[in-house]
């Protein structure tokens, strides 16, 4: 909604005449317009528009349309009615910010109090290709995207269901979406949490549970696993583990990274598997050209698993002939770096997470993208307590960009918002322009995994006569029996048409 003007000059009550342009101009000295907007003051409001005067685009007309939008602010959830006449909403000697729209008419408009930084990396070396840090540099300094530690919410969730991938769960593995109640003896209280909806929708297989975002499986997932595997295994996408919390909120996204951390993170699902660490300056050369600094990023190299055999056994031979030697031999890396990233994830269980999240964007709480009529995108919303934050993370094999909206005062943006309604449609904005034209790019299906027909009630491999039955990415040797029962009533049918974009707990 509308907060009102900025401020308000002295205007004489009529028939007194109107103050003087350059004595306006001189009232307007010190007041400064967002990014993209100018400072104007309102000279005149009549049945079809207002006249406003501005020190950068002089004498302009805003017409009714352009002030349609400006519903009084009443609360974070609540405005008051659209406006009917231009009187509803200005007034002669208000201080106001405008904007020329993409037809040239000029609209009145207001600098935001949320704040929505974006950040974009380049997944196969890490290189930092966009960024901004909040929504205007001049009023503000502080930079979100690398400095605002906010908790991530269901985005973080990947990195969970990459974790039960590894501890030999499949994305057909059916968790039970049921009431948990746990009891925390140090606070002497207990935690029920729950889905967004209130509901409770049974066993779920783990590819629902993700494209649906519910709460209660992706807890029970860490439950099964464990959270000392689990905060053992999010180290490899970079993580610190002193910053993890070792307990089942962790689920659920309770962690605080920045943007950046949350993309960076991303970037290992994007590029198969690898971490490359991010970087933003590629070179630095003095007046002469020399060049004082150049980046040496690692790369992320799906064929050179080879080359990197080869390394080792050189290396190995070599430690072998210094032990005969009596030389104390160099202790091997983890791995062998050159210029390459460390392989810290398998590529089959990133092509499935990948996978999975590419469901999230097809007929889950990301279908907003779906108008960027593409097929190779993944990603993640991300909701928080009180919807104090909101996210979406998503990819392709060339781009990872990271969203966030908040205030930088920790408050709720309202209680409709959510990750799908508030961040995905800026990531939305940002990817259009960032992809146009751009070829489809996404990793190919590595060796070692397998597809099969599954029921979707049980996650079992389905019967010859299953009409219903859908299929199903494993890594091999992880398919599942036969199903041999009659549908049992104790699976009920999954409700699809229901997106939970949960709060955090």
């Amino acid at each position: 909604g509308y907060r009102g003007p900025v401020d308000q000059v002295p205007w004489p009550e009529a028939p007194e005449p109107a103050p003087l342009p350059e004595d306006l101009m001189v009232l307007l000295e010190g007041y400064t317009a967002g990014e993209g907007a100018e400072i104007a003051v309102v000279t005149g409001v009549d049945e079809t528009g207002a006249d406003v005067l501005s020190p950068t685009v002089s004498a302009q007309r805003i017409e009714l349309a352009e002030l349609t939008w400006a519903r009084r602010f009443l609360d974070d959830n609540a405005q008051g009615p659209e406006p009917e006449v231009p009187a509803d909403v200005l007034a002669p000697g208000d201080v106001i910010e405008i904007a020329q729209t993409p037809a040239g008419a000029w609209a009145l408009t207001q600098t935001p109090d949320v704040q929505g930084p974006v950040v974009a990396l380049d997944p196969l070396d890490g290189a930092v290709v966009a960024l901004t840090g909040g929504f205007d540099f001049r009023n503000s300094k502080y930079n979100r995207a690398t400095q605002a530690r906010r908790q991530p919410g269901s985005s973080f969730k990947p990195f969970i269901y990459s974790a039960a991938l590894e501890a030999g769960l499949t994305p057909a593995t059916i968790i039970n979406d049921a009431p948990v109640v746990f009891r925390d003896q140090a606070l002497e209280d207990t935690w029920r949490p729950e889905n967004y909806s209130g509901r409770f929708y049974g066993p779920t297989r783990l590819r629902e549970a993700l494209v649906r975002s519910r709460n209660l499986v992706s807890i029970r997932i860490l439950q099964q696993i464990g959270t000392g595997f689990a905060v053992n295994y999010l180290e490899r996408f970079g993580f610190s583990r002193r910053l993890l919390p070792n307990d089942l909120s962790l689920a659920l996204g309770s962690v605080t990274l920045t943007p950046l951390q949350l993309a960076s993170a991303y970037t290992t699902f994007a590029n198969g598997g690898f971490e490359t660490p991010s970087y933003f300056i590629q070179a630095i050369r003095d007046t002469s050209g020399n060049v004082l600094y150049e980046a040496e990023p690692l790369i992320a190299c799906l064929d050179c698993e080879a080359e990197r055999a080869e390394a080792r056994e050189a290396m190995e031979e070599q430690a072998a002939r210094d032990l005969q030697a009596g030389v104390e031999p160099q202790m091997l890396p983890d791995f062998i770096e050159f210029d390459y990233a460390p392989q810290r994830i398998s590529r089959q269980n990133a092509w499935i997470v990948a996978d999975m999240m590419r469901d999230v964007i097809q007929r889950g709480t990301g279908r907003r993208a779906l108008a960027l009529n593409r097929t190779d995108l993944s990603g993640k919303t991300g909701t928080t307590n009180d919807r104090r934050d909101t996210w979406f993370s998503g990819f392709n094999g060339d781009l990872v960009a990271t969203v966030w909206l908040g205030f930088d005062q920790e408050r709720s943006l309202g209680n409709r918002e959510a990750g799908a309604r508030t961040a995905l449609p800026m990531w939305v904005a940002f990817m259009a322009d960032a992809l146009r034209s751009a070829p489809v790019s996404k990793l190919p299906e590595p060796s070692g995994l397998v597809t099969a027909r599954i029921s979707p009630d049980t996650g079992l491999l389905a019967r010859p006569d299953d009409a219903s039955a859908v299929f199903e990415v494993f890594i091999a040797g992880q398919v599942p029996q036969r199903d041999q029962a009659d549908k049992d009533p104790l699976f009920p049918e999954l409700d699809d048409e229901t997106d939970d974009e949960e709060p955090l707990f």
